[in-house]
């Protein structure tokens, strides 16, 4: 754990665990196009000193970190679980909307994450989707 009064020291490595806590209206076992909703859908956690601004370019948005593709993670992100909530599909299908439910992914990362020369360090969490339509 860090020091509040310390911080981060510049240039040091650290091991990364989060913990996130979501509401999610994914059904579990559904198919959708390109893929599950639910399973299709990767909850990505990264660390790097590298601040994680979108980059436009040729119509695309990504990032300056290597964070992998779809269920694959990178050098800067890993996957910590999918989006689906556990909830059946023939059941969450029987409601008026699809139902949330709280959806709880810890992890660990398996790379340490090293500060930059100014003791920075950037925390983030996506998704990274194969699924084709809203999420």
């Amino acid at each position: 754990e860090i020091d509040a009064e310390e911080g981060l020291a510049p240039n040091a490595a650290y091991e990364v665990s989060y913990v996130v806590e979501f509401a999610s209206n994914a059904p579990s076992g559904c198919v959708g196009v390109g893929g599950a909703p639910g399973e299709s859908v990767w909850l990505k956690v990264g660390a790097s000193p590298i601040r994680p601004d979108p980059i436009r370019e040729d119509g695309e948005v990504r990032l300056p970190i290597d964070k992998g593709n779809q269920s694959e993670g990178g050098s800067g992100a890993e996957v910590a679980g999918v989006v689906a909530n556990g909830i059946p599909c023939e059941d969450a299908l029987t409601e008026d909307a699809l139902p949330y439910a709280m959806v709880t992914l810890e992890h660990t990362l398996g790379f340490t994450a090293s500060t930059g020369d100014d003791a920075s360090l950037w925390l983030f969490v996506g998704t990274d989707s194969g699924f084709e339509s809203r999420t």
